[in-house]
Formats: structure tokens, C-alpha cells, sequence
């Protein structure tokens, strides 16, 4: 059994996410990133054979987690992901002015992908990451049965919202992380910080206010602008 998958898109801030639930698991964890092989077979496997990291050395058993980037919501239902033999799925989406802000600013390919058409790890077509973004955020806002969602931006900044978030996946709520995950780079603003979180964490877009191409993606999508708003009220 997988205990946890944590199903994302790059940038959103799941790396930290996925590194408090471990600490608050009363077992050695095995974390698997990216575990997009092997749906088709019901599995869920890493294209590395090892884990990425293992939390919690000091203990005797092994709970498995595994995250999901670039993730297509109707994947659940095309591949059949909730009878999986996993415990906990967890979607996980960044508020969106400072989600584009994070892939903007971090480049490469990425940057393309928020509003191009690309290939995604599965070998299908997306319309665009911000698409993919889109539909995360009306699936967040009615979810499936079985799927918890969590806010990365309330998640940080609210302690009753992370309170009820560790209730619902059976871990004891540990303080909020003050260091950031090395997974990913870091932050696509200050890389790894000398470790610690950015206080400019929510507030990423206004680094990019007098950016005409980043501010005509926002003018694109009024949708996800009022989707990021409702976001906060659940």
C-alpha cells in the first residue's frame, strides 16, 4: 500500500508539503517524486528505482509516499487512480498570480508550457499548464470522494486550516516548516535562501507587475483569477 500520493503541478510548493507529513508519520518514509509509471498496471512507480529520500532513518518500518507533478485531474477517472491501493490522495494547488509567477521567473520550458500546448510524462497532449491548473482548481472546489485538497497558501499561513488538514491525513500538527525544500531547486526567486522560507512567499506577482507578458497571462484567464479567489474560503 502507498500511503500518500500528493498529486501537483511544479512550482506549487508540494515538495515542503510533502516533507511535513513525513515528519509527523511514526515511520521510516520512503518518498518516491514523479511516480508516473505504471497506471495502466494499477501501480505507481518512479522512473528511479530508489527513492528519492528517505525521512525518519532512526525508525524500523516503511510507509511509502509518492507525488505526481504536471497532474491532469481527469486522470483520476482515465486511469482509475481512486482504486489504487493508496490511503491518502491529496491534491495540492498554489494560489495562481503566484504559482505563473514561480514558473515564469523559473524558466525554461516551463515558462513555454503555461499557456503552449506540450507533451505531458504520460505521452499526452495538454492544452497548457495554466489549463491544467484550471481544472485542479474547480476539481478542489466540488472533490471526488477520497481525495483530500490542501491550499498551499493557507496551509502556510493559517493554523486552524493546517490543523484540520493533518486531522484528515491521521498526522499530528506539526509547526508550519520554516526551512524550504531543496527538492526542485528551491525558489524560482531566491533558489534555496540559505534555507529558509522567503517572506515575500505571497507575494511573488507583485515582483512581476510591470511585466507585460507575465500580466497578460493573468488578463487571459479572469476564470483562474476568481477560481484562486474562491480558494480561500474553502
Amino acid at each position: 500500500m502507498i500511503e500518500y500520493v500528493i498529486y501537483a503541478l511544479s512550482r506549487s510548493g508540494h515538495h515542503a508539503f510533502c516533507e511535513w507529513v513525513a515528519e509527523g508519520i511514526p515511520s521510516n518514509v520512503a518518498y518516491y517524486n514523479n511516480a508516473v509509471l505504471g497506471w495502466k498496471d494499477g501501480n505507481m512507480l518512479s522512473a528511479k528505482p530508489h527513492p528519492k529520500k528517505i525521512i525518519n532513518n532512526d525508525l524500523p518500518l516503511f510507509v511509502k509516499m509518492c507525488s505526481v507533478e504536471t497532474f491532469d485531474v481527469d486522470y483520476f477517472t482515465r486511469y482509475n487512480l481512486l482504486n489504487f491501493d493508496v490511503r491518502h490522495h491529496v491534491l495540492f494547488i498554489r494560489e495562481f498570480r503566484n504559482w505563473v509567477a514561480s514558473v515564469f521567473v523559473g524558466g525554461s520550458s516551463g515558462k513555454e508550457e503555461l499557456t503552449k500546448p506540450f507533451t505531458d510524462q504520460l505521452g499526452n497532449v495538454q492544452e497548457s499548464t495554466v489549463s491544467l491548473w484550471r481544472k485542479q482548481a474547480r476539481l478542489f472546489l466540488n472533490p471526488p470522494n477520497g481525495v483530500v485538497c490542501v491550499f498551499y497558501d493557507r496551509w502556510l499561513s493559517d493554523e486552524e486550516y493546517k490543523c484540520r488538514i493533518s486531522k484528515q491525513l491521521g498526522i499530528p500538527n506539526l509547526d508550519t516548516p520554516v526551512a524550504m525544500s531543496k527538492h526542485g531547486g528551491g525558489s524560482s526567486f531566491t533558489g534555496n535562501n540559505g534555507g529558509e522560507f522567503d517572506s515575500n512567499v505571497f507575494r511573488r506577482y507583485e515582483q512581476l507587475r510591470d511585466n507585460e507578458e507575465y500580466n497578460k497571462i493573468l488578463k487571459d484567464n479572469p476564470e483562474c483569477l476568481k477560481l484562486s479567489e474562491e480558494l480561500f474560503s474553502v
